[in-house]
């Protein structure tokens, strides 16, 4: 269980800065499609991840772990090259 906890910790505090805050943002100013599609390819990534880790790796429970840590860096990834690009900035929220 702890190493569930420090796993999910650690994780988090890498990725999730980049992968939740930067794009809420790029969502908030506009660019909501791009944060969808990253949305559902990392969530297939997890999903596919999960399974070689917890049923082909025998990770169990930790395989998930690593698999949830890996969707987060993949985000965190995607959402960073977006966000360098700076193609969020070309949408506007409000106005013609």
């Amino acid at each position: 269980m702890i190493i569930l906890v420090l796993i999910h910790n650690i994780f988090n505090a890498v990725f999730f800065p980049i992968s939740g805050a930067f794009s809420n943002g790029m969502r908030a100013a506009g660019d909501v499609t791009y944060s969808m599609l990253v949305s559902m390819f990392a969530t297939v990534c997890r999903l596919a991840l999960s399974v070689v880790f917890a049923v082909w790796c025998n990770l169990g429970v930790i395989g998930i772990a690593f698999a949830m840590c890996c969707d987060w860096g993949v985000r965190a990834a995607l959402t960073w090259i977006r966000f360098v690009s700076g193609k969020w900035r070309n949408f506007k929220v409000i106005g013609k």
